[in-house]
């Protein structure tokens, strides 16, 4: 009875983070049963964070300022990759 209470309480977690980031939880789930990327650094951030007991607010905004860092430092990269090329 406990595995079923943590399951629904996992995937309630989940789902709460995925919906946040206006992201359907269905198409969530397929692109990472097909290997996304995204998606799977999407989840292994999820999984860390439940695993520390992170509350899924708290969650929320460390993925968002964790995107950002994502997407900023990949700018970066790109543009020093372009400048390269001059």
């Amino acid at each position: 009875m406990k595995n079923i209470i943590n399951y629904k309480h996992h995937k309630k977690f989940i789902c709460h983070i995925v919906q946040y980031l206006h992201m359907d939880i269905e198409d969530f789930e397929e692109r990472l049963e097909q290997g996304g990327c995204y998606e799977q650094t999407i989840n292994n951030w999820i999984l860390k964070l439940y695993k520390k007991g992170v509350t899924s607010e708290d969650a929320i905004q460390i993925i968002y300022r964790a995107r950002i860092f994502m997407i900023t430092r990949n700018k970066i990269g790109l543009d020093s990759i372009e400048n390269s090329r001059h």
